[in-house]
């Protein structure tokens, strides 16, 4: 029973460990393609602040224009995060983390539309 208890213990520390902190400046790269088969792609840049499970931050075109992160929280290398660019407009990344670089999907409240985001690690935290 001990030693099972202390190799259970053992295992939670060690994946607390290898954990992923995402706690950086990232470059964003936004790929939409609206129903009309349009493509664009968008640039913008990230400042994460990882807490155990809860991300703070912001996100916006770039350095002097950011809105805050209202709702961002990561489980394993899974990350959800959410910005309201505008009042009535929410945006949701939903993240993977891979290597030095998060990749996933981002949608938008009221529009159709769906894109692939990329953050890549600008600095080291």
């Amino acid at each position: 029973m001990k030693r099972s208890l202390l190799l259970c213990l053992i295992l939670l520390m060690s994946a607390t460990a290898f954990a992923a902190d995402v706690t950086g400046t990232w470059v964003v790269t936004l790929s939409v393609t609206a129903q009309d088969g349009t493509a664009r792609r968008d640039f913008g840049l990230a400042t994460l602040q990882q807490n155990g499970d809860t991300i703070t931050g912001s996100l916006g075109p770039d350095e002097n224009r950011q809105n805050p992160i209202v709702e961002g929280t990561i489980k394993d290398n899974k990350i959800m995060l959410k910005v309201r660019p505008q009042p009535d407009r929410t945006m949701t990344f939903d993240l993977t983390v891979s290597g030095e670089k998060l990749v996933g999907n981002v949608e938008r409240s009221g529009s159709p539309d769906k894109g692939m985001v990329e953050f890549v690690r600008k600095d080291k935290k």
